[in-house]
């Protein structure tokens, strides 16, 4: 699986890059802490449609992000499987994020 580490996603946001970031956690959890720049789509509802809906313009790669990891890695698999194959995990999640 396409992992990449927070400060490396950081990194190319403070670089002027156009970044999709995409947290799959529940509506209560996003809304305590999230990412900059994160859109929710709660793991339950991922789908190649609902995260495509949303997609900013060039802005390739999709980057899924969760809690520690866990639940980001079973979004990109389904991604994955529903055929997009741009999509990487933030490893360690927002944990890692906040740190």
């Amino acid at each position: 699986m396409n992992q990449i580490r927070p400060e490396e996603l950081h990194g190319k946001r403070q670089k002027g890059k156009p970044i999709d970031l995409v947290d799959v956690r529940t509506p209560g959890e996003f809304a305590a802490v999230h990412a900059e720049g994160a859109r929710l789509v709660p793991l339950h509802l991922v789908s190649s449609k609902t995260v495509l809906a949303d997609h900013p313009a060039g802005s390739g790669t999709i980057y899924v992000i969760c809690r520690s990891g866990r639940r980001s890695s079973v979004a990109c698999e389904k991604l994955r499987a529903a055929g997009l194959k741009d999509v990487v995990n933030v490893a360690g999640g927002t944990l890692a994020w906040e740190q």
